[in-house]
């Protein structure tokens, strides 16, 4: 794939909620056709850890129309096992609810990411269900030239 996603091999997602196996989070890293969805309401979480940590740029999300997010709250601590306490907000992303692939750069990169919680406090749907396809994780561009 082209810029941003090189390295970032995800250790463990996890949601609040899923119904069945074939709903898992882990299909978002996936390019099947499967689709997460929540369970709706709000207070939805998405809770990934990283083998190695990494600098976060943004997020490349997917949603199905209709079930995407109006607002994604990040918030990221440097390590894997980092306990939720250095979990630090990093920024809200505000997606459109288009089928379409959404490139979300965050206001300044996270030097270093290896655990995210993502929540979703609010939806385009009225009984706040996020249902997403793929999510995959920018990395910044380094600058022409090299240092």
């Amino acid at each position: 794939g082209e810029g941003g996603e090189c390295g970032v091999v995800v250790q463990s997602i996890r949601s609040t909620t899923f119904r069945s196996a074939a709903h898992h989070p882990s299909c978002m890293l996936e390019d099947g056709e499967a689709c997460w969805v929540s369970k709706g309401g709000a207070g939805e979480r998405l809770a990934l850890t990283f083998q190695r940590p990494f600098s976060l740029a943004g997020l490349s999300v997917t949603f199905q129309g209709g079930f995407a997010a109006r607002s994604m709250v990040i918030r990221a601590a440097p390590c894997a096992d980092s306990p939720d306490e250095a979990l630090d907000e990093v920024d809200e992303l505000e997606p459109e609810d288009v089928n379409e692939e959404q490139r979300l750069e965050l206001e300044a990169p996270v030097a270093r990411c290896g655990r995210l919680l993502i929540t979703f406090p609010r939806t385009y749907d009225m009984f706040g269900r996020v249902a997403i396809y793929r999510l995959r994780f920018l990395t910044p561009t380094p600058p022409p030239g090299g240092e």
